[in-house]
């Protein structure tokens, strides 16, 4: 075999969604960077391909023949089908052409693409939408704002509990939610509310980490008012609760659905991260 021409190139793949429909799209650019020889004036083109569960909406690639520093540049849309309360998965790719002058035959490149598009049906109140589940949600709580529920939130993960930088994971069964708040915060005759204050527990009773589901044994620090627990325990099992300003305990939770789980739909199983600032 005798080398005759070549090009090297880069190959840009994006994948963007709505977390409000489930028609999401699928880019590609390729751009050479090196061609010598034979290869100038090739031709590419491409065929989207996709597998799990995709439905071509509308594709255009049209045969392109870029230069160095040009670029070949196609686009893809895809619907995916849900069903009530489930996800779906889709993974994008092309099949792109390179076809050199005076080559009857042109060679081909099958490109998969690593990341997948999911969407569900399972967010109360949202309807169907897609998300790109490869990226891992956050919330920030401003301490400033939070500055009760800041401290015990940061005291509980400085103890080595997760979340800042090893994810919890999303529970929506209300029965487990609330075995969790019934593990950690029991009763106000065993763990008695200071007025008005409530109990804050983390890992969120929202979590698999939760104090029922986690398991553990839990915890507590110094100004906390809980005496149940013990202080100075630390490790990344268990969880931890403290007596904190009732209304910002109240606000925080909403903040977690309304800025977190909702718009960036967080589903059952979902990691997500949570920190203070």
């Amino acid at each position: 075999m005798t080398v005759i021409g070549t090009m090297n190139f880069l190959m840009y793949r994006l994948i963007y969604v709505s977390t409000s429909a489930v028609l999401w799209g699928n880019q590609i650019e390729v751009s050479p960077t090196i061609i010598t020889g034979a290869a100038a004036g090739t031709v590419i083109s491409g065929t989207p391909a996709c597998s799990g569960v995709c439905a071509l909406s509308s594709s255009v690639f049209p045969p392109q023949t870029p230069g160095v520093g040009g670029s070949a540049n196609g686009e893809s849309y895809y619907t995916t089908a849900t069903t009530s309360g489930g996800a779906a998965f889709a993974y994008a790719g092309w099949t792109l052409s390179f076809k050199p002058p005076n080559v009857t035959t042109p060679a081909t490149l099958n490109t998969t693409n690593g990341l997948a598009v999911r969407c569900d049906n399972a967010v109360p109140g949202r309807g169907p939408g897609c998300v790109v589940p490869h990226v891992t949600g956050r919330i920030t709580y401003s301490q400033a704002v939070y500055p009760t529920f800041g401290a015990h939130l940061s005291a509980a993960q400085a103890s080595g509990l997760p979340g800042a930088t090893v994810p919890l994971h999303r529970l929506t069964d209300s029965a487990l939610q609330a075995a969790n708040r019934t593990e950690s915060c029991k009763t106000g005759a065993v763990i008695p509310r200071p007025s008005g204050m409530s109990c804050d527990e983390y890992p969120f009773a929202s979590s698999y980490e939760g104090a029922f589901t986690g398991g553990g044994s839990g915890r507590t620090f110094a100004g906390c008012s809980v005496t149940y627990y013990p202080t100075g325990v630390t490790g990344p099992t268990g969880f931890s609760i403290c007596m904190i300003n009732a209304t910002e305990n109240s606000s925080a939770g909403s903040q977690l659905n309304s800025v977190l789980y909702s718009p960036y739909r967080i589903i059952d199983g979902d990691p997500f991260y949570v920190s203070v600032a």
